[in-house]
C-alpha cells in the first residue's frame, strides 16, 4: 500500500481534494465525548483527525497506525504521542476512555475474524464505561447500488493521480495510479476493503463484549458506539 508508505507525503494533498470534512465528523463524534476524555485513535494515517479534536481542546489523545510514514507526518502535525500498531492484533497496558475507528477504517479488516479481533482489542483497551466510536460509509447504500468510479487528481506541480474504485461481491476495490508529470513514469497501488454489513459489527460488538450500542446515519455516514 504505496499510499501510506513511500507515497504518504501525497496523501493528505489526494485527502484535500476528494471532499472529505475532517472538521464535519468531529463536530459530531463530540458529543459522544469529553474534553477530559483520554482518546486512542487507530489507523489514525496522519493524523487529520487529530488535529481537529487538538483544536477542540482534546490533549490527551493517543494516534496509532500500521504505517509509520504515516504517524511519521502526524507527529510533526499534532505534536501528540504516535504509536506504530496493528488494529487487528495490539494490546496495551494503558486505558483509554474512548478509542476511535475513523473514515472506513474498519473496512481493512478483510473479513470476520480479523473485524472480532479488531473490536476486542478495542474493548480491552477501554476503561470501565469506555466508549468505541466507528465510522464508515453507510454499507446498504454500496451494496444495494454498488458503482464503479474514476477521478483524477492535479496533486501538485509534479505529480498526478487517477483514483479507480470497483465493488466485487462484498468486497470495495481501490486502485491508485500515481503518475510523475516529468517522467510520465506511472506506479500502480491496489487497496482491498471489506463491506459489513451494520448487523454483523454490531452482533460482533456485543460478542466482545459491548453492553449498549448506539448507531447514528448523518448522509451517508454511519455512525457506531459501543459502549463498555
Amino acid at each position: 500500500m504505496e499510499l501510506y508508505k513511500s507515497k504518504a507525503e501525497l496523501y493528505d494533498k489526494f485527502i484535500s481534494q476528494s471532499g472529505k470534512s475532517y472538521e464535519r465528523v468531529a463536530n459530531i463524534i463530540e458529543k459522544y465525548l469529553k474534553k477530559t476524555d483520554s482518546i486512542l485513535e487507530l489507523a489514525a494515517g496522519t493524523g487529520n483527525y487529530a488535529v481537529e479534536f487538538k483544536k477542540k481542546g482534546y490533549a490527551n489523545y493517543v494516534c496509532s497506525d500500521l504505517n509509520k510514514e504515516l504517524l511519521e507526518i502526524a507527529k510533526k502535525k499534532t505534536n501528540l504521542k504516535c504509536l506504530t500498531l496493528d488494529m487487528k492484533s495490539f494490546s496495551l497496558k494503558e486505558k483509554f476512555d474512548a478509542v476511535l475507528i475513523l473514515f472506513k477504517s474498519l473496512n481493512y479488516n478483510l473479513n470476520m475474524k480479523e473485524l472480532k479481533s479488531t473490536l476486542k482489542n478495542s474493548f480491552n483497551s477501554l476503561n470501565t464505561n469506555g466508549k468505541l466510536i466507528i465510522e464508515i460509509t453507510n454499507p446498504e447504500i454500496i451494496l444495494s447500488n454498488p458503482k464503479s468510479g474514476a477521478f483524477l487528481f492535479d496533486l501538485d506541480e509534479n505529480n498526478s493521480l487517477i483514483h479507480l474504485s470497483d465493488v466485487e461481491g462484498r468486497f470495495m476495490i481501490h486502485y491508485f495510479m500515481f503518475i510523475d508529470k516529468k517522467t510520465n513514469k506511472c506506479e500502480l497501488d491496489k487497496h482491498k476493503n471489506y463491506i459489513f454489513k451494520k448487523e454483523e459489527i454490531t452482533n460482533s460488538m456485543k460478542e466482545a463484549g459491548f453492553k449498549k450500542i448506539e448507531t447514528e446515519l448523518n448522509g451517508n455516514t454511519l455512525f457506531i458506539i459501543g459502549y463498555k
